[in-house]
């Protein structure tokens, strides 16, 4: 260490409110100028001088060259710092007395006091300064350069693990250990050089005047440009993107429908819970909990100081794409731009592979499931954690029925909306589903809800949201085939595949079984294993349905249409599944232009209406294919006419 006496060294502080010098040598010194030995300093004093950071000696010399103090130092980096009054005063409050018992002087107690405070120094540093000289007005002992660089890196938070790779001194071997990675983050930051004066650090040198001159002002910059001396906000928002933006890392938030940019620095902390993390765990779809400080470069909201997960995937929909060994592949996106209201089908953007553990809850309409329960193309709302563990689900299968009391039911008023159905489930909460559309549509017919009333107990089918049948209220099941596929392989549940239907209600997906049989010109009861998928595309006929699963198909000619004059002679009431069907026995009486029937023939026909033994029909609808079940009927329509059938035409 060298000893050496000065008169004055530094000003006051750099805090911003102090721009004005009351030293009349503050501006130009006759030591210091542009093109002499110190011209690599002059711009650096000039700017802190006009501001009355630093000042000069009375006989208008600066002396680049005398040493700073321990105590000027700490008055300085207060000055980076820029805290705020109450936690100066709070620091006073805290160590003040100590201070003066130790010999600080009055003029730095504050600065002292904070650095305490920031963990720059301890107090106990504070004693051993007073004791080896370093607070010492008349013959002070000065700081070296590898105290000083651990000072300001620590007042400016940067790590104390730099990238060592930065350092390119020629004595950096003679570097302590304990000052490396502080000396490599502010290399890094551009505060200090890399290569030092004249290619060495010197660490065992004391810092002088033109060299704090310019650490001062380049860590006062570097402060400015990272927030570190302003106040802090916070923000709750749910992660866009992390990405890197010209050489700087930076998160794009979405927080009440704005988007904001936030950069991240080597100090920003990255946590959730207890748990640190790191920048690349910052995932799309996390919600985050960001404190961060206004930057004055307008290109991003802040510096993030803190960055919290709360919730690592949030709000996210999917469709299960696999599930085995206990994991669950899911397409998936945002949810906050899916209504199941309105359409089963959605856009994705992300493929990931998900599991459970002991916390984990999924659910389907109330009930707890297990992971094994979900089937490929069921729809999952959920949420998850940074390791894709899924906490919470609830799951909207592509197939299935619920049964519950009807709490309330509305029609379909206005054009492209859909009647809804709420019904309490076995967990005492209300679900919502929907039924047909009131849209201007040709496959539009009637309300699938009409006869339902609140408070009645109801059993639904369902496809996701949209309810296919209800109770005892036989579905409209004829229609045309659009599309059909095979599964890779057989499901857990029997399902080998599944058939796109329309009929005038619309189109509902349903499922092939290993049980299914189609009727039709070309395949008499054959399973779908034994038929090519393609030659069932466009096909006309009826299905016979269990829940969502296709029991039989049987292909109906259009062409067979009839409309005719028919007598009741038989009724009869089946209960299929749980849902009651009527079946009726007609004679044909009259049976019009139709060269398909004949006076006097008996069909067979299911229907909703309720008909009595004896009464006269007007009928239209479909006969199926003789070959098959010559008397049987589909898409029947009825209605009862008087005696009078004769004149039918």
């Amino acid at each position: 260490m060298i000893r050496k006496n000065f008169k004055k060294a530094l000003g006051v502080s750099l805090c911003a409110t102090i721009l004005l010098s009351n030293s009349v040598f503050a501006k130009e010194f006759k030591d210091v100028t542009k093109n002499g030995p110190y011209g690599w300093s002059y711009s650096y004093i000039d700017e802190l001088s006009d501001k009355g950071v630093i000042d000069g000696y009375p006989n208008g010399n600066f002396e680049p060259d005398r040493a700073v103090s321990f105590e000027e130092t700490l008055k300085l980096l207060k000055g980076v710092i820029n805290a705020p009054q109450d936690e100066v005063n709070k620091a006073v409050e805290k160590y003040g007395d100590d201070l003066t018992k130790i010999g600080v002087a009055s003029w730095s107690k504050e600065s002292v006091a904070l650095a305490i405070e920031r963990d720059i120094i301890t107090l106990d540093t504070v004693k051993e300064a007073k004791q080896k000289g370093f607070i010492n007005p008349d013959n002070p002992v000065f700081p070296d350069r590898n105290t000083i660089s651990v000072y300001f890196a620590r007042a400016l938070k940067l790590p104390a693990n730099g990238d060592q790779s930065y350092l390119r001194h020629d004595d950096k071997d003679k570097i302590p250990a304990s000052t490396k990675g502080y000396l490599a983050s502010l290399v890094k930051a551009g505060i200090f050089s890399s290569t030092g004066s004249d290619g060495k650090f010197e660490g065992e040198r004391h810092i002088r005047r033109s060299e704090m001159a310019k650490i001062t002002k380049l860590s006062y910059d570097y402060s400015k440009a990272e927030g570190l001396n302003t106040e802090t906000k916070t923000m709750t928002a749910t992660v866009i993107l992390s990405t890197n933006i010209n050489n700087q890392d930076t998160i794009i938030v979405e927080s009440n429908n704005k988007r904001y940019q936030f950069r991240v620095n080597s100090s920003t902390i990255y946590k959730q819970g207890e748990t640190s993390l790191k920048f690349s765990d910052i995932k799309p779809d996390q919600e985050l909990k960001i404190t961060y400080a206004t930057l004055s470069d307008k290109t991003a909201e802040g510096l993030a100081k803190t960055i919290e997960i709360t919730n690592s995937k949030v709000d996210l929909i999917a469709y299960v794409r696999g599930v085995s060994n206990g994991s669950v592949t899911l397409n998936y996106s945002s949810n906050k731009d899916v209504d199941l209201s309105k359409d089963s089908r959605f856009t994705t953007n992300k493929t990931e592979t998900f599991k459970t553990d002991s916390n984990s809850k999924i659910y389907k309409y109330g009930q707890l499931i297990k992971l094994s329960d979900l089937y490929v193309d069921d729809i999952v709302e959920f949420k998850a954690d940074k390791n894709n563990i899924i906490k919470e689900a609830q799951v909207y299968p592509k197939s299935t029925s619920v049964s519950g009391t009807i709490t309330s039911v509305s029609s379909a008023t206005s054009a492209n909306t859909r009647e809804k159905i709420t019904i309490k489930l076995s967990d005492n909460k209300n679900y919502t589903f929907y039924g047909n559309s009131n849209q201007n549509d040709p496959w539009f017919n009637n309300s699938l809800f009409k006869d339902l009333k609140t408070g009645q107990n109801v059993t639904l089918s369902l496809n996701y949201k949209f309810v296919t049948s209800i109770g005892d209220q036989k579905q409209d099941n004829y229609g045309k085939i659009e599309n059909a596929s095979m599964y890779v392989s057989k499901r857990n549940d029997g399902r080998i595949g599944e058939i796109s239907f329309k009929t005038n209600n619309g189109r509902n997906v349903y499922y092939i079984t290993d049980q299914t049989i189609f009727r039709t010109q070309r395949f008499n009861n054959l399973r779908l294993s034994q038929i090519n998928e393609r030659d069932l595309v466009g096909l006309t006929g009826k299905i016979s349905l269990r829940g969502n699963d296709v029991t039989e198909f049987i292909e109906v000619d259009s062409s067979q249409r009839f409309d005719a004059i028919a007598k009741v002679i038989d009724t009869r009431t089946l209960y299929n599944f749980g849902q009651r069907e009527h079946e009726y026995t007609i004679e044909i009486v009259n049976p019009g232009r139709s060269s398909s029937m004949k006076k006097g023939e008996e069909y067979v026909f299911s229907s909703n209406s309720i008909l009595n033994k004896y009464d006269y029909l007007r009928i239209t609808g479909y006969k199926e294919y003789s070959n098959i079940y010559g008397n049987q009927l589909t898409n029947v329509q009825v209605k009862i006419v008087d005696g009078d059938y004769g004149q039918f035409y």
